[in-house]
């Protein structure tokens, strides 16, 4: 796939319910290598998240570490990006690393929560030699909610910030160097040109000849949901204005203005966050935890539902048994 000697890694820079997973399967399909460790596929994502278990859990540590979460929307602070605290943990990454990719040429790294963490994967590529290709995948900030909702039973405003924060994270950390901009639209209705794009800005070599009818049959339009929210949805100014700026940069449009726009924009966003940031992450906190008990007690009605069956069962064969 790669001309040249150096290993290089699309690096898969997308928010949560963004089609990175799709986008992900096709670099792979089309010869990038996956990690050996993936997460299982769920009923948020039946066809697989195409992702490393342990890079995800060693993203949540970090952002631990921060005082941060996967579903928070205040920025990471600087001193931390830049800190001891946070090089403590390079070795680990590129062991896992290692342990995931081997020595694979081009290799595919995709988790939502290294939006907020680029800088620190960056680094730890750059310690192994290997050249970052950041490709930002984009969709619809009513969609990504929508999703969300159905999910997670995230309240669709906070399902939006959180968006606002992971989309201005991945253009601001990725600003200097050459990417990809792209949108969930473009690669379901033409992966060809998404993938020709891709290899032009990383000179890259990417035939899909052979693989045209499996990525074909991955992308069906059957697999996307919630279109209706993108269609019916009125944004916030922030969220439409950063949606639109990166829409242009999706058709190369890199100018000042709306560069500068999102830069204005992340700035309030952070300016914003002594104020809501409290307020929001606690409630989303609650709103997850109501979830995870309540898959519990679903859990466990079935379970309960399940030996009054055997019980049932074993009754009636005690009885069919018996002496007459």
């Amino acid at each position: 796939m790669v001309r040249g000697l150096r290993r290089r890694a699309f690096v898969v820079l997308g928010m949560h319910r963004s089609g990175t997973s799709a986008l992900t399967r096709v670099l792979a399909l089309l010869g990038a290598e996956l990690p050996r460790t993936l997460i299982g596929a769920g009923a948020g994502n039946p066809l697989g998240h195409w992702e490393s278990q342990p890079i995800c859990d060693l993203n949540d540590r970090i952002l631990k570490a921060a005082g941060s979460t996967w579903y928070d929307w205040r920025a990471i602070d600087e001193s931390f990006l830049s800190s001891s605290e946070l090089t403590a943990f390079e070795p680990e990454a590129r062991a896992i690393l290692a342990e995931e990719f081997g020595d694979a040429r081009t290799i595919v790294l995709k988790d939502p929560r290294i939006c907020r963490l680029y800088p620190f994967w960056r680094q730890v590529l750059d310690s192994l030699d290997i050249q970052p290709m950041p490709i930002l995948p984009l969709r619809h900030p009513a969609e990504v909610a929508a999703s969300l909702e159905a999910r997670d039973g995230m309240h669709p405003a906070l399902g939006q910030i959180i968006w606002l924060r992971h989309v201005l994270d991945a253009e601001r950390f990725t600003r200097h160097s050459p990417r990809v901009v792209t949108t969930f639209d473009s690669l379901l209705g033409a992966w060809e040109g998404v993938a020709h794009r891709i290899a032009e800005c990383f000179e890259v070599s990417m035939d899909g000849s052979a693989t045209a009818d499996s990525i074909g049959s991955f992308l069906s339009a059957d697999q996307r949901h919630h279109a209706e929210s993108a269609a019916t949805s009125v944004l916030p100014e922030w969220v439409d204005a950063s949606y639109q700026g990166l829409l242009a940069l999706e058709k190369g449009v890199e100018k000042a203005d709306i560069l500068g726009t999102l830069t204005d924009i992340e700035a309030k966003l952070r300016a914003s966050e002594g104020c809501f940031a409290p307020i929001t992450t606690a409630a989303i906190a609650v709103g997850l935890q109501a979830r995870r008990i309540a898959a519990r007690l679903q859990e466990a009605e079935a379970e309960l539902a399940r030996l009054r069956t055997e019980s049932g069962g074993l009754s009636t064969s005690h009885s069919t048994s018996g002496s007459p």
